[in-house]
């Protein structure tokens, strides 16, 4: 919430910490992108394993479109396997 809109004058917005619950892809997600837009943010999760295998077959347009404005989404398309055949 910005100061000016309490009518205190322009000054900077200020900046709360965010907890994520759930460090799913969204939240992952979330936390990167708050992180990277200087928010200071905590991830909690329930799973403490590493996951062995593929988690996902395959990723929509719109979530690469995200990765990429993460900053990552080259890195998981050099890792993945694409394909030009199907429906």
């Amino acid at each position: 919430m910005r100061s000016a809109a309490r009518g205190c004058g322009a000054q900077a917005a200020v900046r709360h910490p965010v907890i994520v619950i759930g460090a799913g892809p969204v939240g992952l997600c979330a936390a990167i992108d708050l992180a990277q837009r200087g928010v200071p943010v905590g991830l909690l999760g329930d799973d403490d394993t590493v996951s062995i295998g593929s988690r996902g077959v395959c990723y929509a347009k719109r979530a690469l479109e995200i990765l990429d404005r993460l900053g990552v989404g080259d890195r998981c398309v050099a890792k993945g396997v694409s394909w030009n055949v199907g429906r």
